[in-house]
């Protein structure tokens, strides 16, 4: 059964409830929601119907594995909206408004902050590819918000992006901080995210994958709140790191097949010279 955007803003609303209350009953989602007890009652009948609610004898709600799956994949993605709202400077109440309705409008005041540095639009799946070889000169991103939202991000080339590059880089060449991989890690993973580096090279709350569908479907997945899909490594930046002293980021070169490794030169000597 596909389950809508209202059911899962009542699934959520029940575990929220659940971990602030304890016993949570029709009346009580009724309070939070500000919906009538009508319009409660006839979306509680069709959850349990459907499998993903259970209703006692003294009507409290209890969320089955089903539901509890969907609430908490929700709820999660909720918090962390929330923090990325926060970190963007948009006020409390909007950002925590606004991760209620992220995968549908977005305030003004929201989108204002993220377009300080980045152009952004929404996008179909089938659209991914061809937006992304579209702006392969530029640093594009599509962020997965779920498994059927996709948003296009391309950093906006303004004096505001190169100060927060250069202040999260110090002492890093231009080669290593105009790679794709460092903008992402920079700007919106450590800046807009708050994911340090240490948690990123412990990968902690976040996790790579090099397939594009398994990104997507872990997006929409209780195990991930969002994906990001950027373009390949070219091995031009590869080389001007190189060249620059420099190692690249974690995770951003992929080459098969593998080199063998633990292979130990020694100086060669002439046969005469034994």
């Amino acid at each position: 059964m596909q389950i809508h955007q209202s059911a899962e803003d009542y699934l959520e609303t029940i575990l929220m409830l659940s971990q602030r209350m304890g016993k949570v009953r029709s009346i009580d989602v009724v309070n939070e929601l500000g919906f009538t007890k009508a319009s409660v009652s006839i979306a509680m009948k069709k959850l349990r119907e459907n499998g993903y609610i259970a209703v006692d004898g003294e009507g409290n709600l209890t969320l089955l594995d089903p539901g509890r799956e969907i609430a908490e994949r929700i709820y999660s993605r909720h918090r962390l909206l929330t923090h990325f709202f926060m970190q963007l400077g948009v006020d409390e109440k909007i950002a925590a408004e606004d991760a209620c309705k992220a995968e549908h409008i977005l305030s003004e005041q929201t989108l204002e902050k993220i377009r300080e540095y980045f152009d952004v639009c929404e996008i179909e799946k089938a659209e991914i590819d061809a937006a992304l070889e579209k702006n392969a000169a530029k640093k594009a991103y599509v962020l997965c918000a779920g498994s059927d939202k996709f948003y296009l991000l391309v950093l906006k080339d303004t004096e505001k992006a190169r100060e927060a590059l250069d202040a999260l880089n110090p002492g890093k060449s231009d080669a290593y901080k105009n790679l794709d991989v460092t903008v992402l890690h920079s700007l919106i993973l450590e800046k807009l995210f708050g994911i340090d580096k240490e948690n990123m090279a412990r990968q902690i709350n976040l996790a790579y994958t090099r397939d594009k569908d398994e990104a997507i479907r872990l997006a929409g997945s209780a195990d991930c709140n969002c994906a990001f899909l950027i373009h390949p490594t070219a091995v031009s930046e590869i080389k001007d790191v190189a060249l620059a002293g420099e190692k690249m980021p974690q995770k951003s070169t992929y080459f098969y097949p593998k080199l063998i490794t633990g292979l130990v030169m020694n100086e060669l000597v002439p046969v005469e010279d034994i």
